[in-house]
């Protein structure tokens, strides 16, 4: 069982009440590690399962559970609710091959107690498929790799694009994704859309109104010693959206930026990211900045280690709604909930 940090939540007065999250089965599909076993003969249930299948098919998933209630939602009086979140994962991958992947992920999200009928997306979204994309080459560990197909995107602190998984159903991009590395340095270019999820439907993007995202990043790790650089140009596009003046049209917006990280003499440690964003919005005109600048020290000798952190954010916002000219800076898909 793995405890996770309960306070992060975006309503007013929210309690967090319980969070958990069980591992029914070992994470092959992710990539990660499970944890040594506390009892000498304790097996996952898919390291059985798997045992009898050929060495190219792997099985795998979890369960997460969390309870939650909240009031004064909406900062209005009388306002309150509470209800439980679940959500099952199952994975499955079949590798012909060191250099061919093909990676399935099935999800089935549901909510039980809530005051809203019928519940909606990102509180329940019954079975359907969060995941499935071919992987030609190895993206994490040699040379190149290219991912094609529904997939996470996931990069730096993930402060502009990530997974979202805190939220019941998470996120994910139908995706092109190909992946460069070099004496560690790696730079990844993507072209994507969004997946709109609805609940009761086959998740996929919305023609009418697609939210297409393309961009490229890089990450540096030696170019400076002792400093992580990442320099990054993203682009947004998204049709039939209006202006403040009412014109419909297209939005099409640039956002470009550079993170830093690292630390100094093991003790402090680091992290600044800023970015702007120009572009238009059918009449309007898009300019904004944001910015994240964070120090810490950590206390090595002190009972438990102690860090200390100071850090600040900053955003533009719009001075006024009505000029053809947008200031609020657009945070594109961030994972927010454990950063805000």
């Amino acid at each position: 069982m793995i405890v996770r940090n309960p306070f992060p939540g975006r309503s007013a007065n929210r309690i967090m009440l319980a969070f958990a999250s069980v591992g029914l089965f070992a994470c092959q599909v992710s990539g990660q590690t499970a944890a040594k076993p506390a009892m000498p003969n304790y097996q996952f249930p898919s390291a059985e399962l798997n045992k009898e299948l050929p060495k190219w098919l792997k099985f795998s998933g979890n369960y997460q559970g969390r309870f939650e209630g909240f009031t004064g939602g909406g900062y209005k009086p009388n306002s309150s609710d509470a209800y439980f979140l679940n959500r099952f994962r199952l994975n499955m991958l079949i590798a012909p091959s060191p250099w061919l992947r093909f990676n399935f992920q099935a999800q089935d999200a549901r909510v039980w107690g809530k005051n809203q009928n019928p519940p909606v997306v990102p509180f329940q979204n019954t079975l359907d498929l969060r995941q499935a994309y071919v992987e030609i080459g190895d993206s994490e560990t040699k040379a190149w790799g290219v991912r094609a197909g529904r997939q996470e995107l996931v990069f730096g602190e993930q402060r502009l694009i990530g997974h979202l998984n805190w939220v019941n159903d998470a996120r994910s991009f139908d995706a092109v994704r190909a992946t460069w590395r070099h004496k560690g340095a790696r730079v990844d270019a993507f072209a994507s859309t969004v997946v709109t999820q609805v609940d009761g439907e086959f998740d996929r993007a919305i023609r009418v109104k697609a939210d297409n995202f393309h961009g490229i990043w890089a990450n540096l790790p030696t170019l400076v010693k002792g400093v992580t650089i990442e320099p990054y140009l993203l682009w947004r596009v998204t049709r039939n959206l209006k202006s403040e003046t009412g014109i419909l049209g297209k939005r099409d917006f640039k956002t470009y930026g550079i993170r830093f990280s690292g630390k100094v003499a093991k003790v402090w440690d680091y992290t600044s990211e800023t970015n702007g964003q120009k572009g238009s919005l059918a009449n309007d005109s898009i300019g904004a900045f944001a910015g994240h600048w964070q120090i810490g020290y950590t206390m090595p000798k002190a009972m438990w280690k102690p860090r200390w952190l100071l850090e600040y954010n900053y955003a533009t916002g719009d001075k006024n709604p009505t000029d053809n000219k947008r200031g609020t800076f657009d945070q594109l898909y961030p994972t927010g909930h454990d950063k805000l």
